[in-house]
């Protein structure tokens, strides 16, 4: 007696470059659903390690923790002299009324960059903003 091989059966669209990728990979890892189950696997991995590259840890050292450091995670906006500069101005914007926008872009027209050294964006202000109270 023959038995079913379980299966998943979805409607999802992907382009025919995916599909000719997993197909070529059949004869690597035998089924199209190893194929996927692999590539789901390693994205898993990939993103899990992103997200620890994305924590910068410091030491807990009473000299580290007395400069402001904390003992691990991502430090807070503002421990940093410029951060400090870029702070006070975005408030100062956003009491005069200025919009999330319109920070972002006066941000950038000023020089300033967030801390992966790119432009500031409506998101990255309003989520720094949001933290401060």
């Amino acid at each position: 007696m023959r038995r079913a091989t379980p299966h998943i059966q979805t409607n999802l669209r992907i382009s025919i470059e995916t599909y000719e990728l997993i197909e070529s990979l059949v004869p690597k890892y035998g089924t199209k659903a190893a194929v996927v189950t692999e590539a789901v696997r390693l994205l898993a991995q990939n993103m899990a390690r992103s997200r620890k590259a994305r924590t910068r840890e410091v030491d807990a050292t009473p000299e580290a923790t007395a400069e402001g450091n904390r003992g691990g995670g991502v430090r807070p906006f503002g421990a940093s002299e410029e951060e400090r500069r870029i702070l006070a101005r975005m408030m100062a914007l956003k009491t005069e009324g200025v919009s999330l926008q319109r920070i972002a872009d006066i941000l950038n027209t000023e020089g300033f960059r967030n801390r992966k050294d790119n432009e500031w964006t409506k998101g990255n202000v309003d989520s720094i903003l949001r933290k401060q109270g």
